[in-house]
């Protein structure tokens, strides 16, 4: 690192500089406590690492989500609140009540400012436990850690609740992290909302927090982070090398031309005077977000006020709309970003101009979905799934189908573009006890569990047609980003426990597209051929693809416990000819020795999250109680709810991968791809378990365990017979 390396040694100390404390809050008791983070420091790097860790040790298998004993915490890392570029996310780890068949232990994120304020307050991670007996709030301003008493709270959507919430506290600068009404519900598909548009989800944990009796966070940090090099000292370095790289390495790039917001004739269309964005060139970091508005023609777009961002952002992925007159009182502004448009569509698709949608509807759906908090993914999958059950599909109770018809269905094609179907929806949602079986009840434990129960499960599982747009994998969770695409979409929906969804391979093969260089430079920083270039399907499996999956689960852990954006990291190109465009896949190294004083290099860094990686998958095995992750012909469930039956094992796709092309729109174009071969992901599987230093079926061996210092890990999985070959 050169001299990084100088520089962190002549202004660095001895200690590793992160937070310094973790929050212990027990909601039954009311106890709080604090707990050093260097016991587990720099081993779990910090966020997630530290998160899955205190999971491992503390919450058994039989832990269900919705159980008083079941934690949920919210983790910053040692970059977030510095001077780091884009470390402003806050991881989220629980155990998730919508995984689907077994309800297993994983994460999530949220942007905005939340991660920053907690770690200027002195804290790492808060790590919730218990039921409050009443609903309360959590404060925390320093070393001043209080529950409150949030009655008056409780019933508000997460808009109300936020600002309700800081005039009590007395502290405009405070952030929050709230559930609205369908998390207060326990919805199994109910998120977390920070802000007016940052939000955690996928997994359910907005629903987790509501069987805590838990509506919310505040939290203000009036201190600073203590870090091993100030920023006077690194300012040439960070301005003029690495700033520049991260400005013009993700997928929004490209926009309508290399490394531009747009030609001429591209305006910011919700400014007064309409101005031309033109082309933002490298050197012009202060105009770089101006690309995020222009790169996608959104329906919003004539509403589009300014760019946004979280804590630290080099270039604001959001925009900010506001749109006057909105129905139903819904509040004007809000902040959005592409996957917030899921709330609205009744198919799936992306081709706006087909669609004839409006932008009011858009907004209005996607601000619903956030004051209610719920998962605007998967309220993308109910309406399609409702289109499913209203065309005649499905085994409905008399009040089911009564309770299906209720909807107004008549606006779905009016002007309105069926704004009042998704006010009405989100309404019933909002009621809804998700241990009913009435349609909402159902809808409420996610489109997966409420397919089972009305019978077209299968119907779902090996495909129907694609006009409804109806799609998911194995874990339960609402897919996005086909896996018939790319072989490593496809390989990293089967390997996690989560939505995989990471710009790693977009951001490089969109920057690469628009370069006019297909494959050239994956090849250059990898030295693999095919990890991307022309011709590539779902079926083009090659060792490079494999070698990338790894590469990708490896740094995906390690961003989540940084914390790092995943639409600026890794940074693969360069917006400069003299890099021959690529970037620097060892910013993360540098950017954590120079603000921790722990000197590592990028080996050392990505070996440390690789070892995370192996914690999380013995977390999966436990909570699965098998360790067969390949799940292929003959899989028998280890239970914990996991039927089995062939290719049903942890490590699959739904069948219709396998089965059926994929046909969507994208920016105005049609696309197709075929279906995957079974045979080939089955070689691929066992390709990257070699990589990974798993065995035949997926499961960690003892000596791979042991070479990450996690002997402890293949002592308790070999106890429970649940260890690697």
């Amino acid at each position: 690192m050169g001299g990084i390396k100088e520089t962190c040694k002549k202004h660095g100390k001895e200690s590793l500089r992160v937070g310094g404390k973790i929050l212990r809050v027990d909601l039954t008791s009311g106890s709080i406590h604090y707990e050093k983070t260097g016991k587990y420091v720099p081993r779990f790097i910090g966020g997630l690492g530290i998160g899955l860790k205190i999971m491992w040790d503390e919450a058994g298998p039989k832990v269900k989500p919705y159980d008083p004993e079941n934690f949920l915490m919210f983790a910053a890392g040692p970059l977030t609140g510095t001077w780091a570029p884009s470390a402003g996310r806050t991881t989220v780890i629980s155990k998730s009540p919508v995984t689907y068949p077994v309800n297993h232990i994983t994460h999530g994120s949220f942007g905005g400012h939340f991660g920053a304020e907690l770690k200027m307050a002195g804290y790492d991670l808060i790590v919730i436990r218990g039921k409050a007996r009443d609903p309360v709030y959590l404060s925390v301003k320093d070393e001043k850690v209080y529950i409150r008493k949030a009655l008056n709270i409780w019933g508000t959507d997460s808009f109300q609740a936020q600002k309700l919430i800081i005039e009590r506290e007395g502290d405009l600068q405070a952030k929050c992290a709230v559930i609205g009404q369908v998390g207060e519900r326990c919805s199994f598909i109910a998120s977390i909302i920070s802000e007016t548009g940052h939000a955690n989800g996928q997994y359910g944990f907005g629903g987790v927090m509501g069987s805590k009796n838990l509506k919310g966070i505040v939290v203000r940090g009036t201190g600073s982070v203590r870090i091993s090099v100030p920023y006077d000292k690194i300012q040439d370095v960070y301005q003029n090398q690495w700033k520049p790289l991260l400005n013009h390495g993700g997928s929004v790039v490209p926009g309508k031309g290399t490394w531009k917001a747009g030609s001429s004739d591209i305006c910011w269309e919700g400014n007064p005077g309409r101005p031309v964005i033109g082309e933002v060139k490298a050197q012009e970091m202060n105009r770089t977000g101006l690309r995020c508005n222009a790169s996608f023609e959104m329906p919003t777009s004539r509403y589009h006020v300014k760019n946004d961002g979280c804590f630290g952002c080099v270039f604001n992925c959001f925009s900010y709309v506001r749109m006057e007159g909105l129905p139903y009182n819904i509040p004007p502004g809000g902040q959005m970003m592409c996957q917030q448009f899921g709330s609205y569509f009744a198919q799936h698709s992306w081709d706006f101009k087909k669609l004839r949608v409006s932008g009011q509807a858009v907004f209005a759906g996607k601000q619903l979905a956030d004051m209610y908090s719920v998962n605007s993914v998967e309220m993308r999958n109910i309406r399609n799934l409702l289109v499913y059950l209203k065309n005649g599909h499905g085994k409905l109770t008399s009040l089911q189908r009564k309770e299906l018809d209720s909807l107004p269905w008549e606006t779905e094609k009016t002007e309105e573009n069926g704004l009042p179907f998704i006010w009405d929806l989100t309404n019933k949602l909002a009621r809804a006890d998700y241990r009913e079986e009435n349609l909402w009840g159902l809808l409420s434990r996610g489109v997966v569990r409420a397919a089972c129960s009305l019978g077209v499960y299968e119907d779902i599982y090996n495909g129907i047609d694609p006009k409804y747009g109806l799609v998911f994998t194995n874990n339960g969770i609402a897919a996005h980003f086909a896996p018939r695409v790319s072989p490593v979409i496809a390989l990293l929906w089967m390997m996690e426990n989560r939505d995989p969804n990471r710009h790693d391979l977009s951001n490089i093969s969109d920057c690469e597209r628009a370069l006019n260089r297909r494959g050239e430079i994956t090849e250059k920083l990898f030295k693999y051929k095919g990890i991307t270039g022309p011709g590539e399907t779902g079926n083009h499996l090659n060792p490079g693809t494999i070698f990338f999956t790894k590469w990708i689960l490896t740094r995906g852990i390690l961003k989540n416990s940084l914390t790092l954006c995943d639409w600026v990291f890794p940074n693969y190109l360069s917006p400069f000819k003299e890099r021959d465009y690529c970037g620097d896949l060892s910013l993360e190294s540098k950017i954590y020795s120079a603000v921790t004083g722990h000197q590592v290099e990028m080996e050392e860094l990505d070996r440390l999250a690789e070892g995370i990686w192996h914690l999380q998958r013995a977390l999966t095995i436990r909570d699965w109680q098998t360790r067969d992750m390949r799940g292929a012909k003959g899989y028998r469930a280890g239970g914990m709810g996991d039927p089995g039956g062939d290719f049903r094992g942890h490590d699959n796709l739904a069948a219709l991968y396998f089965k059926h092309p994929a046909r969507f729109y994208w920016a105005g174009r049609k696309y197709r791809f075929p279906p995957l071969d079974r045979q080939k992901y089955e070689e691929a599987k066992t390709m990257l378990y070699r990589q990974m230093g798993w065995d035949h079926n997926g499961a960690p061996t003892r000596k791979t365990l042991e070479s990450f210092n996690l002997k402890e890990v293949a002592d308790e999985l070999e106890l429970s017979g649940l260890s690697g070959d």
